[in-house]
C-alpha cells in the first residue's frame, strides 16, 4: 500500500544494474513521465519512478485485481478464445492504443501477458514503453543484445533496432490475436528473427489444423490478422 497516494499499487523492479548509469536512470524517467500522461479507462496508470540508495530501481503504477490473458488462456479449451469472447478485449486494446498513438506514445511490448482484464471485464494495458527502454538500457551497459520487446510478437523493423512507430505496435496486435485464437503465437519455434524478416506467418486456420485443434476463425479477422502482419509496415 502506498501511504501517500492511500491507495495499494504495483511495483515493477527493474534491474540493480540501472541504479548506477545515470543515462539509463534518465530515459527511463523519460519514459515514465510519457506514461504518466496517458489517461484512458484501459490503460494501466503509472505513479512514479524511484532510484537511488543503492537499491533497484522500481516504478509505481496502478494496482488491478484480475489476470492477463496469457494467464486466462490456460483456463479455456485448447488454450484458444472464440473470436467472439476476444473481439470486446482487442476493440478495448486497439481504443487504448489509438489514443496512445494520438499523444504520440508507442507501446513497443503488446503481447498477451500485457493485457490485464480486471474483475469488470474491462482490460488495463501495462507497460508502455519501460519493459523496452529497460532492455535497451541493459544491452548497452553489458554489451549484450538484448531485444527491446518480445520476439514473437515483434516487426521486422522493430527486430531491426528502428524507431519506434504506431505500425510497431499493430505488427504486435496482429500476432497477440493470432496467439490467442491458435494459442501460438505466429512464428515460435526455430530461427526467429530469419522467419520475422523472411517468412510470411502460416494461416491461422492451417496452424489450427497443424495443431489438431478445430474452431471457426472468421475469413475477415483472418485477413485483418495477415495485414497485421505484412513484412510492410505501409
Amino acid at each position: 500500500a502506498d501511504n501517500h497516494l492511500g491507495e495499494d499499487v504495483a511495483l515493477k523492479l527493474l534491474p540493480d544494474d540501472l541504479n548506477f548509469d545515470p543515462v539509463a536512470l534518465d530515459d527511463l524517467k523519460r519514459e515514465t513521465l510519457k506514461a504518466r500522461k496517458l489517461t484512458h479507462k484501459n490503460i494501466i496508470r503509472v505513479h512514479d519512478f524511484y532510484s537511488g540508495d543503492g537499491d533497484a530501481p522500481f516504478i509505481s503504477m496502478e494496482h488491478v485485481e484480475g489476470m492477463d490473458m496469457a494467464g486466462l488462456s490456460l483456463h479455456q479449451n485448447d488454450r484458444i478464445f472464440s473470436w467472439e469472447g476476444l473481439k470486446p478485449v482487442i476493440e478495448q486494446l486497439c481504443d487504448a492504443l489509438g489514443y496512445a498513438h494520438d499523444s504520440k506514445t508507442i507501446h513497443r511490448d503488446i503481447k498477451p501477458s500485457n493485457i490485464l482484464i480486471d474483475q469488470n471485464g474491462q482490460i488495463k494495458l501495462t507497460d508502455f514503453g519501460i519493459a523496452a527502454t529497460a532492455h535497451d538500457s541493459m544491452s548497452r551497459i553489458t554489451q549484450t543484445m538484448k531485444i527491446s520487446g518480445t520476439l514473437s510478437y515483434m516487426s521486422p523493423q522493430q527486430l531491426d533496432g528502428r524507431a519506434p512507430k504506431r505500425t510497431d505496435d499493430i505488427y504486435a496486435i496482429g500476432a497477440t490475436i493470432f496467439d490467442l485464437l491458435t494459442s501460438k503465437p505466429p512464428f515460435y519455434t526455430g530461427d526467429l528473427p530469419h522467419q520475422i524478416r523472411n517468412l510470411e506467418p502460416i494461416p491461422m486456420k492451417e496452424r489450427l489444423e497443424d495443431l489438431e485443434i478445430e474452431a471457426a476463425i472468421p475469413d475477415a479477422i483472418e485477413a485483418l490478422v495477415r495485414k497485421c502482419l505484412s513484412k510492410d509496415p505501409a
